[in-house]
């Protein structure tokens, strides 16, 4: 029986895939910048969704990516008062690996000095496709000074314990 050309050629490829090292089954420790967007703000049963640029390390190794989010946070406070951040979930793409993001909590700080400026904070788990999991802490800056609002931050793994 002859195999036409696609069907080795296609074979050909799995047998190199297969002998890439598949990704590790333990966890992934993110370290970098986070530079993006607000694409919707939160109403209703929606959270505010963010889609963002990923300049760092994944595991010591330089590397670059995207990813959205959505979150969930009480009502946006007025200058120099706070708000929790309940809840968000999305996704993190650094080359073709893929990362479950899990925002746990945290707190939004309004500038007391620039309405529109909030400062935040929060504990993020990033998860890997085979069910590793590490905590992280995400900080940085929301503008709402300009349209559309920008969130300039950084990620990196957390010393804390996991929840």
């Amino acid at each position: 029986m002859r195999m036409s050309g696609s069907y080795v050629v296609a074979a050909v490829l799995l047998v190199l895939l297969g002998l890439v090292a598949p990704p590790p089954a333990g966890a992934a420790e993110l370290t970098g910048g986070i530079d993006g967007f607000e694409l919707a703000i939160q109403s209703g049963s929606h959270g505010a969704v963010f889609v963002f640029g990923v300049e760092g390390e994944l595991n010591g190794r330089p590397r670059s990516g995207w990813g959205w989010i959505e979150v969930f946070h009480g009502p946006l406070p007025e200058a120099g008062g706070t708000a929790p951040i309940l809840a968000g979930r999305g996704v993190i793409w650094i080359g073709f690996r893929r990362f479950r993001v899990d925002v746990l909590g945290g707190e939004l700080f309004a500038s007391a000095s620039q309405p529109g400026l909030f400062e935040v904070l929060a504990s993020i788990d990033l998860c890997t496709r085979r069910g590793g999991r590490t905590l992280h802490e995400f900080g940085g800056v929301l503008s709402h000074l300009t349209f559309p609002p920008t969130i300039d931050g950084w990620v990196r793994p957390s010393d804390l314990e996991e929840p």
